[in-house]
């Protein structure tokens, strides 16, 4: 009996070696090597501690050497057979952004939701919250998009969001899809005051210029787009500030403002 006992702790241990040797190949970005031997450890020892992590480096392995229907393959069994875990949020994820990139977005939509339930690294999270709520814009979803990037920007202080701004000009464009005009001008006040990213700030003063031209606050509309007449004339946003700008001198009658621009 214990000949028989340590015959089986020995190959319990050598099968575990296959996986260290998978893991070394996987560091040294060997991946076709790698993926031969989570693919042994796999078929072998199906009911390891550590099967979630050979499943998800296999399909690392085959995106690495652009076998992508595999990947997506492996991906999704890691998902269905487990179900629950940081694996399978990543792997989750994984395969949001290659429907998010296909522009496949409601099926994006399903695997950021599950990314967004299971990861635990919170730099992932937020990724997978802030892409989930783009996909739900991008599918025509724009109450429940606003409600998702207004979550994020609740949940944690602008100096710990990279995604702080581009939410908050989200929230602006939704907000106005929506008709809650001074909604989205307030978000997009903010963002010109505070923005760092030059393309968010332009925009943001651009359209909260416009806005407020529509909203009847005209002070506020010469100010932010005589800042957008400041642009480079590389920016986007140039001309339709100088367009705001000349209606603006003509509802007041300034004709030779309107010349002049």
């Amino acid at each position: 009996v214990n000949h028989e006992s340590r015959a089986q702790e020995a190959q319990g241990a050598a099968i575990e070696d296959v996986l260290s040797y998978a893991d070394l190949l996987y560091s040294r970005e060997q991946y076709a090597l790698a993926a031969q031997q989570y693919s042994i450890f796999i078929i072998v020892n199906p009911g390891s501690p550590n099967l979630q992590i050979a499943w998800f480096r296999l399909s690392e392995c085959y995106l690495q050497v652009n076998q992508v229907e595999d990947a997506v393959t492996s991906f999704n069994f890691l998902i269905n057979e487990f179900k629950r875990g940081p694996f399978v949020g990543i792997a989750a994820y994984r395969l949001a952004v290659l429907r998010f990139n296909a522009k496949a977005y409601r099926n994006a939509l399903a695997y950021f939701k599950k990314a967004k339930d299971e990861v635990t690294n919170e730099e992932a999270k937020l990724q997978a919250e802030f892409y989930y709520a783009r996909s739900l814009q991008l599918t025509q979803q724009p109450k429940e998009a606003l409600a998702q990037f207004e979550s994020i920007l609740e949940s944690k202080p602008p100096e710990e969001n990279p995604f702080h701004e581009r939410c908050m000009l989200e929230s602006a464009r939704l907000a106005f899809e929506l008709g809650d005009t001074p909604k989205a001008l307030d978000q997009f006040k903010s963002l010109a005051d505070a923005a760092k990213t030059p393309e968010i700030r332009e925009e943001a003063i651009v359209r909260g210029g416009l806005l407020a031209a529509e909203a009847g606050e005209i002070e506020a509309s010469e100010d932010l787009l005589n800042e957008a007449l400041k642009f480079p004339d590389t920016s986007p946003w140039k001309n339709l500030a100088q367009v705001g700008a000349i209606i603006n001198a003509f509802t007041r009658e300034d004709y030779e403002r309107v010349i002049a621009l």
